[in-house]
């Protein structure tokens, strides 16, 4: 008992820490997302067990040219994104963001970490994260975003069709489908609005494999009978007239319908009444003709 309330002291002792950086760091929403996840390590690790799928975002935090009310205001959303993933979608999912406190934490390998381990990679679209792709950043910033980038250049020389399955596009609203790097264009993307539960239902459905729509039932081909019996015959003096083999082969095939009718079902009895029909009508029409 005396262990169980200390767990969950410390659980708030470390709750309210994040709540406390999280307010320093200007997030508002973002705040509870960091505050439950730390709060909630034993539960995460729970779900991991339950076999949870488990997502890695990666996002680049800012370019140079942004202003700081910028800078907050993404970081807000990529928090809300994250939370929503694990709170709405029951996603594990992982971001940069929960570990800023961590006094352990290894950013040179965190990140390519991740993504080596996690089932998914869902990259949060922007100029900044598309020049860290390309190499188009200053070298000087940027680090996290680019050693990222270049993990993920590697699973994909180790497995394409992989890396295509694992690799996904996260497109908020205000980001322009061109700002994509061309050699990403083949990744699924998904348009979310971090604020709006709705958005995600096609992200939710992938990530969980619960398509919308699902085949039907394949049933076999109903059987039809043919437009053209067969061509006229030419006698010896020049003159065409039918076959008889027509007319046996239309029997033969009314009589394997009325044996198939007295064991079929409902529906079946119905393609086979019309087929029936559509046979003894030929039949009459040819004996006029004889």
């Amino acid at each position: 008992m005396e262990s169980e309330f200390e767990s969950a002291r410390a659980a708030i002792s470390v709750a309210r820490k994040i709540q406390g950086d999280a307010l320093t760091l200007g997030f508002h929403k973002p705040a509870q997302t960091l505050k439950e996840t730390k709060a909630s390590t034993e539960v995460s690790q729970v779900n991991e067990k339950q076999g949870s799928t488990t997502a890695f975002v990666s996002w680049a935090h800012a370019a140079s040219s942004w202003k700081e009310s910028e800078v907050q205001e993404w970081e807000r959303r990529v928090a809300t994104f994250t939370t929503t993933l694990r709170q709405s979608g029951g996603i594990d999912a992982d971001v940069d963001l929960y570990h800023f406190s961590d006094e352990e934490i290894d950013w040179g390998r965190y990140g390519p970490g991740k993504i080596a381990t996690s089932e998914y990679v869902l990259v949060v679209v922007s100029t900044p994260w598309a020049d860290r792709w390309s190499g188009k950043n200053k070298p000087t910033e940027g680090a996290g975003a680019v050693g990222e980038a270049d993990a993920l250049h590697g699973e994909f020389a180790k497995h394409q069709s992989e890396w295509q399955r694992k690799v996904k596009l996260v497109m908020f609203p205000g980001i322009s489908d061109s700002t994509v790097p061309s050699d990403l264009s083949r990744l699924q993307r998904f348009y979310v609005d971090p604020d709006d539960l709705d958005s995600y239902d096609g992200l939710f459905r992938t990530l969980t494999s619960q398509p919308l729509y699902i085949p039907a039932p394949l049933n076999s081909p109903p059987t039809l009978p043919p437009a053209v019996l067969s061509a006229a015959k030419t006698t010896s003096g020049g003159r065409t007239r039918k076959s008889t083999s027509d007319r046996e082969l239309l029997r033969a095939e009314l009589t394997e319908i009325n044996e198939r009718y007295a064991s079929a079902g409902p529906d079946l009895r119905t393609r086979l009444n019309h087929q029936r029909t559509a046979i003894q009508s030929v039949l009459d029409a040819l004996s006029k003709d004889s």
